[in-house]
C-alpha cells in the first residue's frame, strides 16, 4: 500500500478485528504520516462488479498509455477517481 500523502510505501501499526471489518492503524515510512484503512467482509456478489469496473477502468490506461495518450479515470456514473500521487523516483536507481 502506497501514502495518501506522498506516495511512500506504509507499514501496519496496529490491527482492531471487528465482526464484517478490520481496521488498521497505517504508518508512512517516508513521511511519517498516520491513517486508518477498513477492510470490510463482503460476499462475491457484491465485489464481483466492482473488480470488473476495476479491470476495465485498468485495461483503458495501459491502452492508453501505449498510445500515448493522457487518461482521466472516471467511474461507469461519472464519479471522478481519487487521485494517488506516484512515489517519487531515485535517480540513484
Amino acid at each position: 500500500m502506497l501514502c495518501p500523502n506522498c506516495g511512500g510505501e506504509v507499514s501496519v501499526l496496529e490491527t482492531i478485528n471487528q465482526q464484517r471489518a478490520t481496521y488498521r492503524q497505517r504508518k508512512c515510512s517516508e513521511c511519517g504520516f498516520k491513517f486508518y484503512t477498513k477492510e470490510e467482509v463482503c460476499s462475491v456478489d457484491e465485489a464481483k462488479p466492482l473488480f470488473d469496473e476495476w479491470i476495465r477502468e485498468r485495461s483503458r490506461k495501459c491502452r492508453a498509455k501505449k498510445k500515448g495518450i493522457d487518461y482521466e479515470p472516471t467511474f461507469a456514473d461519472g464519479r471522478e477517481k481519487p487521485v494517488i500521487p506516484k512515489k517519487p523516483t531515485s535517480p540513484l536507481f
